[in-house]
């Protein structure tokens, strides 16, 4: 038999890693981070402890991997609409679009919940709020923005 080649293993990775954070999503989405065990995102993962604790040391690292997730999304969703042609309005009214449509599928309203706890339960999961603040500077862009729409006349002064 052959050793398994790099590619097959970034796929068995990415895999792995792919369950494991669906499986997390549903489960602290449920459970919120103090009631989620590791135990029970192994078994809605379907893995094996072992294989759970490979990709992720701790309930932490899985969370904040959620978290990372959600802010790469937003950023993503963000940055769709203020790098279209336009006025600053017309980005303003396409990241309102944007946000709706994504706001509303099952999967970003999961990672929406896990944001909620990560901004009201940050206190008890520490290093969470300046992991989320250095993530997420995408959103500094906005008060510009706005403030160049009222400068066009576009959006009213106040």
């Amino acid at each position: 038999m052959s050793p398994r080649g790099e590619k097959l293993n970034k796929q068995m990775r990415a895999k792995a890693v792919a369950k494991i954070t669906k499986a997390a999503l549903e489960v602290f989405a449920e459970y919120g981070y103090h009631g989620t065990t590791m135990k029970q995102i192994m078994q809605a993962s379907g893995l094996s402890k072992g294989l759970l604790y490979h990709y992720f040391h701790s309930k932490e690292d899985i969370f904040f991997h959620l978290v990372d997730t959600a802010l790469t999304l937003s950023r993503k969703t963000w940055n769709n609409a203020v790098n279209t042609p336009g006025t600053a309005w017309d980005k303003i009214k396409k990241l309102s679009e944007n946000l709706v449509k994504v706001a509303f599928t099952d999967e970003s309203s999961l990672y929406f919940l896990i944001m909620v706890q990560a901004l009201t339960q940050g206190k008890g999961i520490p290093g969470i709020m300046k992991f989320i603040l250095e993530r997420s500077h995408h959103y500094d862009e906005l008060i510009p923005l706005i403030m160049k729409a009222q400068e066009s006349g576009e959006a009213a002064q106040e």
